[in-house]
This record gives C-alpha cells, structure tokens and sequence, in this order.
C-alpha cells in the first residue's frame, strides 16, 4: 500500500470514528468470566455475611464531612448542601457506637454581607468554633447549641507590644489549638486597618479564648483549626492516596471506548491533545471480618497524549484496573460497631447484623 493510500485509510477510520463507526479505538467485547455473573451493582442496601452496607444519606447530593469524639466514641457526620447560590445548610449528625443517629444540629451558613453568619467549624469532634463571630459551641460534646463567646485579652489594645508578643509565646506553647481570626477595623474616619486577633483553646481550662494585639502577624504553628474534616486518611491534603487494604478488583469489563480531543490554545495557551477513555466495569470484592461484599460498578479508565496528530489507538496503554481504587475509602475502629465505606464519594455504613 502506498503512503498517499495509507494516509487516506487512517482519515478513513477516524471519520468513522467520528460518526459512531466501529473504530480502531473499539475494543473487542469480552466474555465475562462466569464467575463474576452475579455480582449486584453496588446499591443503597446491601446484606452479605454477617454486616449489611447502609447509604448514609439517598436525598440530594451533598458534601460530607466526619470527624469522631475520642472520649465518647461518637461520630460527627456534617452533610453540606446548597441552599442558594450565597446560602448553604450544614447538618450535623451525632451516632452513637452502633451508628444510629442519635441526636442532630443544622446551621445555615450565609455570605450575604448584611447577614454574614460566618462558618461553623467542627474541631476534634468536641467542637463547634465559628471564627468570624468569635464563639463556639459544645454540641458534639453534650448537645448543647448554646453560643459561647471567646473570652477576650487585651481587647482595649492597651497592652505594650512587648507584653503581647509575650503572651502569644507564651500561648503558642501550650494551647491544644490556635487559629488566626482577621478584621478589618477603623483606626481613623478615612482608614481602616486589617487586624489580626489569635483564637486559641486551652485544655487545662477547657474554655477558648482571643488574644488581641496590633503587633500579632499571621503563622503556622501546626495547631490551625482546619476547614475540612474527615477520618478517612486518604484525604490528608498533605499525603498521597492509600487505597483501603480490604478492597481488591479482581476484573475490569472492557466495554466501550470513545476519545475526547482539545484542540488547545485559549487562555491556557496548551497544546492539542487527545484521551482515550476505556468504558467498562469494575467488579470489586470488599473483606469485613469474615464476610465479603462483592459488587461492580461502572468506571472509566483513560490516558492523554499530547502533539498534533491524532493516533488510532494502537498500543494506548491505558491504567492498571488497581488505579480504580483511588475510588475508595474505609475507616474502622475497634471500638465502633460499623465501618465507614466510601465509594465515588458516596458514605455508606457498614454495621453487624
């Protein structure tokens, strides 16, 4: 076959490509081994052995957060949807070491500069803190909802500089959590100045505080209440993702593929490139204890590849399957009753029956 011939050939497929065609990216259909024939595709509820898989939550799709009381062995689950597009309502729930729900607290979080509410944030699942409106809350503690307000220092400024800087050495070294908190405050008619106020909690006392000063400056002590709380470790921002030891995927269904190709340029000033994208199947089998979840659910596999020319598949390597468990996360703890399960981003619980 001569070059003009092959050129014309490959324009061919792609073509059909284009237009649904089968292409060179199609992969052949496989048969399924028998002996993944009858794993269910993962549902809201599901038995097997000894535990049943509870979705923790079927209404509109919100972003979930846990943390767990240590002493109490309880577990916080706060679930964040959209009210509007300045208004969000944040749910927290409170289980109890068989996870049943046993008590729950909602805040509505608001941006509108006239009813700025600030945010709530859930601090070692003892806390409520709010930052913006200087008080917390001890509700994952003993449910109560009550506001208390920081106790303040030196919030007439009157304190020397060198006093202020002291006090905050002496606070970084022993508060269990210190935060900053910023305002901006009017020093004069025509000027107003950001100021920064140290939030911070003292075990031996048991209560939080707000040191005040013009001297005090942003930092990183380590101790910073963060915005986002989770037990699975996977989602610490700072560490690379672990998939849970007790899920495994023995097969991958192979069984559309498609390409998605940009052209590049625009404000990014990238290159062409295409993906090539496997469609299929993964079927997953998940260990707790003596018993074993198995289920499938459909996934995607995919590679990118950059340059001008648009290839036609030919040796694209594509993923392992084990990639697909990124998909996933797990927390157990000896003394709870169930498991945390996320699949997709999707919490499940797993209890004993």
């Amino acid at each position: 076959m001569t070059f003009v011939a092959s050129v014309r050939m490959v324009a061919l497929l792609i073509v059909l490509g284009e237009f649904g065609f089968v292409g060179p990216l199609e992969a052949a259909q496989e048969k399924l081994p028998s002996e993944f024939a009858e794993y269910p595709l993962l549902a809201n509820a599901m038995q097997f052995g000894n535990y049943t898989l509870e979705r923790f939550t079927t209404d509109s799709p919100a972003e979930l957060q846990h943390s767990i009381n240590k002493n109490s062995n309880q577990v916080i689950i706060k679930k964040t949807t959209d009210i509007d597009k300045s208004t969000q309502q944040d749910t927290y729930y409170k289980l109890d070491i068989d996870g049943n729900i046993i008590d729950q607290y909602s805040f509505y979080r608001s941006t509108y500069t006239a009813i700025d509410t600030g945010s709530e944030v859930l601090v070692g699942g003892a806390f409520l803190v709010n930052l913006e409106k200087m008080y917390y809350t001890t509700w994952p503690l003993d449910g109560k909802k009550s506001h208390k307000y920081f106790t303040p220092i030196n919030e007439d400024l009157q304190w020397p500089k060198g006093k202020v800087d002291a006090a905050y050495s002496d606070i970084a070294k022993k508060a269990a959590r210190i935060d900053d908190s910023t305002v901006w405050e009017p020093i004069s008619a025509r000027e107003n100045k950001q100021r920064y106020r140290k939030v911070f909690y003292l075990n031996d006392t048991g209560n939080w505080y707000v040191l005040y000063g013009d001297s005090l400056k942003p930092d990183y002590t380590g101790k910073h209440i963060s915005p986002y709380s989770s037990l699975f470790a996977s989602e610490d921002p700072y560490a690379p993702h672990t998939p849970p030891r007790n899920i495994t995927i023995p097969y991958f269904e192979k069984l559309n593929s498609r390409t998605s190709r940009s052209h590049g340029g625009g404000s990014t000033n990238s290159g062409p490139s295409t993906t090539y994208i496997q469609e299929g199947m993964g079927y997953y089998q998940l260990r707790v204890g003596n018993s074993l979840l198995q289920f499938k659910v459909p996934e995607e596999l995919s590679v990118s590849e950059g340059g001008t020319y648009y290839g036609i598949g030919v040796g694209i390597k594509y993923p392992p399957k084990e990639s697909l468990l990124n998909n996933f996360d797990y927390y157990t703890n000896p003394r709870l009753n169930y498991s945390l399960f996320s699949a997709h981003g999707t919490l499940y619980l797993i209890k004993k029956t």
